[in-house]
């Protein structure tokens, strides 16, 4: 015998000096005689190696004057090349009816080198017995049932086969497909169909109670959030009422506000005010303040501050006694005007007041908005206006800020705060957030504006 080793360049190798094994072999000689010849069986184990393409036995016959071969293609890759068995549907329903016949396909979508199908089939409850656990099954099965190799796509494919489906045969049939990466499994879940309408009914029945828990608990989580923000009967009639024996003369503002009454003279109706949906003016955690305006004979324009949508009862009880503190602060010329409020929606848990427009918004937009550098070169150089520079440096520009605009804010700002002070109310929040800026002292008429080497000598003792 010769071996040879082919390989994918042309080259052949003769490995016949390797290990091989020679057999003798019972050789039908005559019709009826068997007489034991020596015959050359030879069998031969190599190792892998990149590059071969075939391996290919010549061996004489005896009489030496012809020869036969036989060649086996091979390919050898690295093992970082194989990949391991997957399928992209790894479990599959089967309804069945009875007698039915049924063929279960298991061919996996990915896997180099092709590998070996194994089945794991239910010990099922047949003819009046049963059998706990499964039953692993390859070339042989029981014998309602059949397996068989054929070829999907040029793969190969293994095909489990049920001639007559009976029952008790229901259960989850598992495809095992192993190479020498790894191995997957595809989960064949077979039911009989008189089962699968048992649990339909239960499913019915079950979907049924599950429906009519689910719309009760949605009705109760809505009537929570509805009402959460709703005030009780009690709680209107304090509001509107209040309650003057719980007044504690000294208490701050905030303290007493819950217990003083609502003030009617500042209703407003709701038919004598217009909110700008579209025009929000500033927004916190809760609440929300809009553009709007006056019509009628009391025509102006106004910032309407409510609270928003889903909100709990706790901020809208906040909202009122913060109406109360501002109808108790009275008028001002430093603390922003309440026009007034509508109540008229307060059952239903909506309020709205109505406050005085600043049309220059807060301090803190309003500095952010300024040419740092400009500023910063117009005051820290004491880059002071005159009555010579005053149109050249650009000081009518909107950009602008006049040191005295500073000035007279932190005077109005210190003003203010002491009025608080005077009405015992607690700010709590001063920022530059909070300050609202009605108008500039610069932007008053010509004639009107403070006197520039007043300005200058203010400034020039302010930081000396």
């Amino acid at each position: 015998m010769k071996w040879l080793l082919h390989f994918e360049n042309g080259a052949e190798r003769d490995i016949s000096s390797y290990d091989s094994i020679t057999k003798e072999k019972k050789v039908l000689i005559h019709m009826d005689t068997i007489k034991t010849l020596p015959l050359s069986s030879s069998h031969i184990k190599i190792r892998g190696e990149l590059g071969i393409k075939m391996v290919s036995c010549t061996g004489d016959y005896w009489n030496y004057e012809r020869n036969a071969a036989a060649r086996l293609p091979i390919k050898i890759r690295k093992f970082e090349e194989s990949v391991a068995p997957r399928f992209l549907q790894d479990r599959v329903v089967i309804v069945m009816e009875l007698r039915a016949s049924l063929e279960l396909n298991c061919s996996a979508d990915t896997a180099d080198p092709e590998p070996k199908y194994t089945w794991e089939v239910p010990m099922a409850q047949i003819n009046g017995t049963s059998n706990q656990g499964s039953e692993n099954i390859s070339s042989s099965a029981k014998p309602f049932y059949e397996i068989v190799e054929s070829k999907h796509n040029g793969s190969k494919m293994s095909v489990l086969k049920i001639a007559r489906f009976a029952a008790g045969m229901s259960g989850e049939y598992a495809c095992v497909a192993q190479n020498m990466r790894g191995q997957a499994r595809k989960i064949f879940n077979v039911r009989d169909h008189r089962e699968e309408n048992l649990v339909w009914i239960y499913l019915g029945t079950s979907g049924g109670v599950i429906t009519a828990l689910t719309v009760v608990v949605i009705v109760l989580v809505w009537k929570f959030f509805s009402q959460r923000g709703r005030l009780t009967s009690m709680e209107i009639k304090l509001f509107e009422q209040g309650n003057v024996k719980e007044l504690q003369f000294g208490n701050y503002a905030h303290e007493n506000a819950q217990f003083l009454p609502y003030n009617k003279d500042f209703e407003v109706k709701w038919d004598d005010f217009q909110i700008y949906d579209d025009t929000k003016l500033g927004e916190g955690a809760y609440g929300v303040v809009f553009k709007g305006s006056l019509v009628g004979v009391r025509s102006r324009t106004v910032a309407i501050k409510t609270v928003k949508p889903g909100f709990d009862k706790s901020i809208l009880l906040a909202l009122l006694s913060e109406l109360k503190v501002m109808i108790h602060l009275e008028t001002n010329d430093n603390i922003v005007a309440l026009i007034g409020a509508c109540t008229e929606f307060l059952r239903e848990g909506r309020v709205y007041i109505l406050f005085e427009f600043c049309p220059m918004g807060c301090l803190e937009s309003y500095l952010r908005k300024m040419d740092k550098k400009a500023f910063e070169r117009r005051y820290m150089n004491c880059d002071l206006p005159t009555a010579s520079n005053y149109n050249v440096l650009g000081y009518e520009t909107s950009e602008f800020l006049h040191i005295k605009d500073t000035i007279i804010w932190t005077i109005q700002i210190a003003s203010g705060m002491e009025y608080l002070q005077q009405k015992k109310v607690i700010h709590g929040d001063l920022a530059s957030r909070n300050i609202l800026l009605y108008y500039r002292c610069w932007d008053a008429e010509p004639e009107k504006r403070p006197d520039f080497q007043e300005i200058q000598n203010l400034f020039r003792n302010m930081i000396s």
